[in-house]
């Protein structure tokens, strides 16, 4: 964020971490917090992975406006049965209600989950 780069791959610590931000943004109180959003991210680094990938980039057309993203699917892999694995499952659900990243109200960030 603040870049004028957007990320054209969906590292899981930028994914998983801005949907802990968007439940925040819109929960009652805040759930996590900083604190928690920092040892989720420990855990993340340490604990998911992408395992497979087919991604193409693609260049959207808004008006005057353009914005490079990406289409395509991800399989990510987590090694730990633990809390933080049941919240990173349920973020993973809510990506499908608020899409992920920049310009969700665009219609980019459109995800859907599937559980293997």
């Amino acid at each position: 964020m603040g870049s004028r780069y957007e990320s054209l791959y969906p590292e899981p610590v930028q994914v998983f971490s801005n949907l802990m931000r968007v439940w925040d943004a819109f929960s009652d109180s805040r759930v996590f917090g900083e604190e928690g959003l920092t040892s989720y991210k420990e855990w993340l680094r340490i604990h998911i992975g992408v395992s497979a990938y087919i991604l193409e980039t693609r260049l959207a057309e808004m008006g005057k406006k353009k914005a490079v993203g990406f289409t395509g699917w991800v399989e990510y892999e987590m090694d730990a049965q633990d809390d933080w694995n049941r919240v990173t499952v349920a973020l993973a659900r809510f990506a499908e209600y608020s899409n992920i990243g920049g310009n969700r109200t665009g219609g980019f960030g459109v995800t859907k989950f599937v559980d293997n």
